[in-house]
């Protein structure tokens, strides 16, 4: 119903007013299957308990298939005004298969009648003005943006893209040769009643490119203002926040020579965040990553890059808290940092909805370009940057909450291997696939008692069908 009304809106915009429309926007599906998702051969029963990894799912196999929705037309008003939008079902963008969908209630008793449960509607999630001015272009409305490799702002533009960073207020985009300046502010959360308790943040993003160095420099600097009382924050074992107030000072550059390339985003958060962990009381947050991308190409057909990586993490011993968690659309393996496997065993969990934090890592790829074809092989490793350490305090990053450590805690997350094709099958279809075999690190066989985890070794594999329009 809401997406028949929401298609009558825009074309009675178009029918009665003569305002061109443009429809673009784009479908996936993928279907997934991983062994060993558990990556525990035994259970111990101390998932939840006091800081463990064990991850309490009945089946050693996870298997889903998903799809990704995006809407995003525009209407034209005319040369100095457009109205554009994005519209998508489910969180994030799309849903797992089966989770809309239920059996046939009241006299209907028919063990395989099912119809859809009416819960996944349609989203807006963006709806916004923009005016193009002779110095700027405004934007006023819900509307996402991005900054640098994606590390905190991304815009959730690339194919495959189920998260994006939403701003619902106004900004203004300036432009002077190679320099743009771009003053922004959003409303992120508010409630209802006389109080407002709302979550704001301003800020102002600035950028350098020219064209003829091959050189982009930019800096992000923004400060979210938090209300006492908002409920945003109060999750993963925060109790409540009290007024907070966080900076990011976020820098960015690139630099090419030649078939040579080397990108890099340094993210600094600092500020009061309130209560992070129950029963601590009020906390600063000290936190910082270093992401690092660099590519050479070797010839047409081949090409080496790197993603290495520093993202701090929380040791639990001091006042601030110190761990980052990036953007969950970065990723940089098919398994490792990849899904929340915990999602497997509690559907009110979401399997994508997984951030890289308190981890080294570096992957190297290699990959292999030819017509249509894309291949490539790529080999990952991280360590941990905070661990437990026997009869001292330590923080889950996985769940969150603070916890006392019997025994030290191993730093290797393990070695992961993918090998991955993406085939552009015309230029709006791509048809893609993966497998991937993770060499579990000792990390994962802590469980805070006296006894270990056995490891098992997850293989994972994928297809996707994307579809752009």
């Amino acid at each position: 119903m809401k997406l028949i009304l929401f298609t009558a809106i825009f074309c009675t915009f178009y029918s009665f007013a003569g305002l061109p429309i443009d429809w673009n926007g784009s479908i996936q599906f993928d279907t997934h299957s991983i062994s060993n998702a558990r990556v525990a051969k035994n259970s111990l029963g101390t998932e939840g308990t006091n800081g463990s990894q064990e991850i309490a799912i009945s089946s050693k196999t996870a298997k889903f298939q998903s799809y990704i929705f995006k809407l995003d037309p525009t209407i034209i008003v005319n040369d100095s005004v457009s109205i554009k939008g994005e519209f998508s079902n489910g969180y994030p963008r799309g849903n797992v298969f089966g989770r809309d969908t239920k059996v046939g209630g009241g006299t209907n008793r028919s063990l395989y009648q099912v119809s859809p449960n009416g819960n996944n509607g349609i989203n807006v999630n963006q709806l916004y003005a923009e005016l193009y001015a002779d110095t700027a272009v405004f934007k006023v409305g819900k509307f996402s943006k991005g900054f640098g490799l994606g590390a905190v702002f991304d815009d959730g533009r690339d194919a495959g893209d189920r998260f994006f960073t939403p701003m619902e207020g106004m900004s203004a985009l300036f432009r002077f040769a190679n320099f743009s300046i771009e003053p922004f502010w959003s409303k992120i959360s508010s409630t209802s009643g006389s109080n407002d308790k709302s979550i704001t943040e301003k800020g102002i993003s600035a950028n350098y490119h020219n064209l003829n160095t091959n050189l982009e420099a930019g800096l992000l600097y923004a400060v979210r203002n938090i209300d006492s009382g908002n409920s945003v924050y109060s999750t993963n074992n925060q109790a409540g926040l009290g007024n907070g107030k966080i900076t990011l000072i976020d820098l960015y550059a690139k630099k090419s020579w030649g078939k040579f390339s080397i990108a890099a985003e340094l993210p600094i958060l600092s500020g009061d965040v309130g209560e992070t962990i129950a029963g601590e009381g009020e906390s600063d947050i000290e936190s910082n990553s270093l992401i690092v991308h660099s590519d050479y190409e070797l010839n047409e057909t081949w090409k080496i890059n790197l993603k290495a990586g520093h993202v701090k993490g929380d040791d639990a011993s001091t006042p601030e808290f110190e761990a980052n968690f990036l953007n969950p659309n970065y990723k940089i393996a098919k398994i490792l940092f990849n899904y929340n496997y915990r999602a497997v065993g509690d559907s009110a969990q979401n399997i994508f909805d997984r951030s890289i934090t308190n981890t080294n890592f570096a992957a190297i790829g290699v990959d292999y370009v030819k017509n249509s074809w894309t291949w490539n092989l790529s080999l990952i490793t991280a360590v941990a940057n905070e661990t437990a350490q026997a009869n001292k305090d330590f923080y889950h990053h996985e769940e969150g909450g603070k916890f006392t450590a019997v025994k030290d805690q191993d730093t290797s997350y393990g070695m992961e291997l993918d090998i991955s094709f993406d085939y552009r099958w015309n230029t709006s279809t791509t048809l893609s696939g993966y497998m991937a075999y993770f060499a579990a690190g000792d990390y994962y066989a802590f469980t805070n008692t006296a006894q270990d985890l056995e490891l098992e070794k997850p293989f994972a594999t994928g297809m996707s069908l994307n579809v752009s329009f």
